[in-house]
C-alpha cells in the first residue's frame, strides 16, 4: 500500500545470499542474535516481498567470514525493537556485503518511533525532575518511575501488529471461502 511507503510499517527484515536468509532477533540468552532460515520461511513472520539489493561478488568464505566478524555486535540480549533490530542489522549486513543499504521504507517507522520515545523520554524526565528533592505521596512516586515513553511506543507498535495480524486472517478467511482477499497480491516482509 502507497501509505506503508509513505510512513513505513512494521517489517520483517533479512538478506538472502547463497541460498540461505540472514537476519537477526533477541534472546534472553548471551548468544548470537544472528539466524539463518530458508528464504521466505522464517517461521515468525509472514513473507510478502523481496526487494533485489544487487549483485553480491564475494565468495562464500568472506560472507562467512563478515557474518563471524559481526556476532559480537550482534548479541541476542542486545536486540532493541527500534535502534537494534532485524531491519538494522540486514542494513550493515548489506552495506558489509558491498550491496549497498537496505530500502529506507523497510525501517522508516521504528526509526520514528525512535525520534518519538526519545522525545517523550525526555519530557517525562522533566516531569520527574519537577518531582525530586520534594516531599511527595505514594501517586508522585508512581509518576516517577513512570515511563511514559515506553508504554506509549509499546501501545503503538502492538496496535499496528494486531491491525497486520487483523488483516492477514481476514484475508485467509476468505481465501477459505473461496473469495478473493481484497488486498492485492503484493509480498513484503512483514512482522
Amino acid at each position: 500500500r502507497a501509505s506503508e511507503l509513505a510512513v513505513g510499517g512494521v517489517f520483517h527484515g533479512a538478506i538472502q545470499i547463497f541460498g540461505k536468509e540472514y537476519s537477526f532477533g533477541g534472546s534472553k540468552a548471551n548468544q548470537s542474535g544472528i539466524f539463518a532460515c530458508n528464504p521466505t520461511r522464517c517461521p515468525m513472520h509472514t513473507y510478502r516481498e523481496s526487494v533485489y539489493l544487487g549483485d553480491c561478488y564475494l565468495p562464500r568464505g568472506a560472507v562467512k567470514a563478515i557474518l563471524n566478524s559481526m556476532v559480537s555486535k550482534w548479541m541476542g540480549p542486545t536486540y532493541d525493537m527500534l535502534r537494534k533490530n532485524c531491519c538494522t542489522f540486514s542494513n550493515e549486513f548489506a552495506i558489509e556485503l558491498g550491496v549497498g543499504e537496505i530500502p529506507r521504507w523497510t525501517h522508516r517507522l521504528a526509526n520514528l518511533a525512535a525520534s518519538l520515545k526519545d522525545t517523550l523520554h525526555v519530557e517525562s524526565k522533566t516531569l520527574e525532575s519537577a518531582f525530586s528533592g520534594e516531599e511527595h505521596d505514594a501517586d508522585d512516586a508512581h509518576v516517577e518511575r513512570y515511563d511514559l515513553s515506553t508504554l506509549l511506543l509499546e501501545h503503538v507498535m502492538a496496535v499496528r501488529m494486531q491491525q497486520a495480524f487483523r488483516a492477514r486472517k481476514a484475508r485467509e478467511r476468505a481465501l477459505e471461502r473461496g473469495g478473493s482477499p481484497r488486498t492485492p497480491a503484493r509480498r513484503r516482509h512483514s512482522s
